[in-house]
């Protein structure tokens, strides 16, 4: 074993740490020296030659100095309000990298600062090498430089954004994964626009189109909401095909010597749903029961991580398909599952021993299953006229070949589900707006949705143009089942913006309190996850707000004094502000 030093860069003492004579990926001492001596040289170097640039050595000069007075603020001072000023820097921490993006793009576009330079590879290479940053790093820079820049770049409109500090660079990688997504074809397609401020009429490219609804989008919306309206977005313009996506299933196991079982799995779009609402079903927490020492019942919390309830919920899925009266929940509390014959019942579990007096007894181990396994529903919320379309598709096939993934025909002739003085328009399916949504699926495309019409019960739930439920509701304090389905179709999950727990897991609120005459009807009623409904009923925290008999919420008090009505797009990402 030898010994080397790191000695810090500001002068100070040097650190010997022991270590292999070889270690890989580390600079030797002297050669980290001599690295270090040459960067500061580049840095007075520099100096020297923005010296001769008055406008630009001021700037920095005054960039600098206001970086020093930042630094040097005592945040842990401020009060709750005043630390506002987070969001101001946030601001000006997005132009400052929208203004290194704008460099970057001059230096792609010359060939004088990266001698042999190809065109868009003097930025690429000027950030791996004199800037040291990795090499997938640097392309994508110099390529969102490139795409942002005002006049010629497809993101000209998120880049003015961004210049302004009206967004995040959160939402400009939202932007260019887009324009990544969409096929040249889609982007640079026309597309006939309308100018709403004169009326005017005119053919952009898709890209221009998009960028426009994306810088829009992104003023109102967070990352993540702005991510789902992206996908929504790429679904209508480019959707993805399900061609063959069946015929990939496949489900490979491997065992270990300990008689585990690890493997992996893909699935056609319907078994997705199947499998995705069967699981669904049955891994919700299931806490234990105890009794302490004086005789109170108590929840013993179940502390199950997500993955170990949705395997727990198959095994016990599986063990009610097959029939067996040892559930696997009930193999989990014996603490067994192993080491029997394949097939064979596990030997009976001795009684347990009495609790020594004074301690806790428990009567219900945490994740056993006290009844039957939950039944699971499908829930897929369509328009009519995505619904129309669907059954178009597989309408003049030749019989036999649209098959479902069980094999069977679908039934002959295929109503259409549209009332008769409904607007049909020409059927195209472009016309539709986006895939169906599943609850827990995410999007249906077309197909899968014919498929599901074949092999499936429909449940009809209308909706208005605002997408609001129709009343289903009666006259007690609890929703029926029925109201539940209906919840689930309007709001899918927790309404709270940014708040991704499903429908199934949420809370079902009263906007205006049962015990001060709210009914228990749709349109006072909405889904919240149990975190927030806790808080949707403390003083200065979420407001909801019912318009169209669609809950719209209104941010807590110390988000801002300004806050906008918004509806959460993480469920709904068409929608953003009111």
């Amino acid at each position: 074993m030898v010994a080397f030093s790191v000695s810090g860069m500001g002068g100070g003492h040097d650190a010997t740490f022991p270590g292999p004579a070889q270690q890989p990926g580390l600079a030797p001492p002297d050669e980290l020296a001599r690295s270090i001596e040459a960067r500061r040289a580049q840095a007075v170097h520099d100096g020297e030659v923005l010296a001769g640039v008055p406008f630009v050595a001021e700037a920095l000069a005054r960039l600098a100095a206001a970086v020093d007075d930042l630094l040097s603020v005592r945040w842990s001072a401020l009060s709750g309000g005043e630390m506002a000023a987070v969001g101001g820097l946030a601001r000006q921490q997005a132009r400052l990298d929208a203004a290194v993006l704008g460099s970057v793009k001059a230096v792609d576009d010359r060939d004088d600062v990266v001698p042999g330079g190809r065109a868009n590879t003097a930025g690429p290479r000027f950030l791996l090498h004199a800037l040291g940053l990795d090499r997938r790093v640097a392309a994508r820079e110099a390529e969102t430089a490139r795409l942002l820049c005002a006049g010629s770049g497809d993101l000209a409109a998120m880049g003015a954004a961004y210049a302004a500090g009206d967004i995040s660079r959160g939402h400009v990688d939202v932007a260019t994964r887009v324009r990544r997504r969409l096929h040249t074809g889609v982007r640079d397609a026309l597309v006939a626009t309308v100018d709403p401020a004169t009326g005017e009429e005119s053919e952009r490219r898709c890209i221009e189109v998009v960028d426009d609804v994306l810088a829009r989008q992104a003023r109102a919306l967070t990352v993540p909401d702005l991510q789902r309206a992206a996908d929504r977005l790429i679904e209508h313009l480019d959707p993805p095909s399900s061609e063959g996506a069946h015929q990939r299933r496949y489900l490979h196991l491997a065992q270990l010597p300990d008689g585990s079982l690890v493997g992996r799995f893909a699935c056609g779009p319907a078994q997705a749903l199947a499998f995705q609402a069967v699981i669904a079903a049955g891994a919700a927490p299931q806490p234990g029961i105890a009794i302490d020492p004086d005789g109170v019942e108590r929840a013993i919390p179940d502390d199950r991580s997500i993955g170990q309830r949705r395997m727990d919920a198959l095994a016990d899925a599986l063990a009610t398909a097959a029939g067996g009266c040892n559930t696997a929940s009930g193999l989990r509390a014996r603490g067994g599952g192993g080491g029997g014959d394949a097939g064979s019942l596990p030997e009976p579990a001795p009684e347990p021993a009495p609790e020594p007096e004074g301690r806790e007894e428990i009567r219900r181990q945490v994740g056993v299953r006290t009844g039957p396994y939950p039944s699971a529903e499908i829930l897929v919320t369509v328009t009519l006229d995505q619904l129309a379309a669907a059954l178009s598709l597989h309408r003049d096939l030749p019989q036999g070949s649209g098959r479902n993934e069980a094999g069977n025909d679908p039934p002959r002739p295929w109503p259409d589900p549209r009332p008769a003085d409904h607007d049909r328009g020409s059927g195209d399916l472009h016309r539709v707006e986006g895939f169906g949504r599943a609850q827990l699926g995410g999007p249906v495309h077309p197909r899968t949705l014919a498929m599901l019409t074949c092999s499936a019960r429909l449940r009809a739930i209308v909706v208005d143009a605002h997408g609001g439920v129709l009343h289903l509701g009666r006259a007690s304090r609890l929703a029926s089942p029925a109201q539940r389905r209906g919840l689930l179709a309007r709001d899918s999950g927790c309404v709270i913006p940014g708040c991704a727990v499903p429908g199934e897991h949420c809370d079902v609120h009263h906007v205006i309190p049962w015990a001060a005459g709210g009914t228990t009807d749709l349109p006072n009623l909405a889904l919240l996850c149990p975190r927030h409904h806790a808080e949707v009923d403390e003083p200065g925290g979420w407001q909801i707000h019912m318009i169209h008999g669609v809950p719209w919420v209104r941010p807590p008090a110390w988000a801002g004094d300004h806050r906008a009505l918004l509806r959460n797009a993480t469920h709904h990402p068409s929608t953003g502000t009111a």
